[in-house]
């Protein structure tokens, strides 16, 4: 049962993919995967410089380049404050980062906890980003996605793989009526989940605690 996850307002976005059946889940902390699970979420943390994939990923989406965030040093995510966190940044590696990365670090230790907690989900869990997965399906840059054509677009891709999802996401928008593009994000993640996958770059750097600082994308 593969599995996409994403951030939607301070909890996981948690889509699955059983057969032809897709669940959704929001949930406030995060469940160990059982199965092979992409998930938005940086995955290794670096020490004193920006991780090679995060570089190569905003190349590969060109025009949709700013979707991509340079992951701060470890030590600027566990750090108390904000404020704390962008003075060791800079002293790092000579950037700051936005206030929007920082409001989701509480997550990324959270997975960076369970990975290093429990090394062998590190095959499992593996990071992957929405609009690198769309582009390689759809071979093309899509609106945004906080648009009502970015949103019909990412529906129509993925109607063409998930049969019966037009339905699937009319009824999720009901449910979840503020979270549109995470369920779709989730949901392209999930379906990614189950491909074969390639990374970002091909040989991954590693952080101090062996945990591959690379970025899947599907491979059709």
């Amino acid at each position: 049962m593969p599995a996409g996850i994403d951030i939607a307002k301070g909890r996981w976005m948690i889509c699955k993919i059983k057969g032809e059946k897709l669940s959704l889940q929001l949930s406030e902390s995060l469940p160990p995967p059982e199965e092979k699970t992409l998930i938005d979420i940086p995955i290794g943390l670096p020490e004193s410089s920006f991780r090679k994939c995060d570089i190569l990923a905003k190349k590969f989406l060109s025009h949709r380049s700013g979707s991509i965030f340079m992951v701060p040093v470890r030590d600027a995510i566990y750090a108390q404050s904000y404020e704390q966190a962008l003075i060791i940044n800079r002293e790092k590696t000579g950037k700051g980062f936005p206030k929007q990365l920082w409001n989701i670090a509480s997550k990324i230790r959270e997975v960076d906890e369970l990975l290093r907690k429990n090394p062998y989900l590190s095959e499992i869990l593996i990071e992957s980003h929405p609009e690198v997965c769309f582009l390689k399906l759809s071979g093309k840059v899509l609106p945004s996605k906080k648009s009502s054509d970015g949103i019909k677009e990412r529906i129509k891709i993925l109607s063409e793989h998930l049969k019966g999802f037009e339905r699937f996401a009319e009824r999720a928008f009901g449910e979840f009526p503020n979270l549109k593009d995470d369920i779709l994000d989730s949901c392209v993640l999930a379906l990614c989940a189950g491909l074969d996958l390639e990374f970002i770059p091909k040989e991954p750097e590693r952080d101090r605690f062996g945990l591959a600082m690379r970025i899947a994308y599907p491979v059709l």
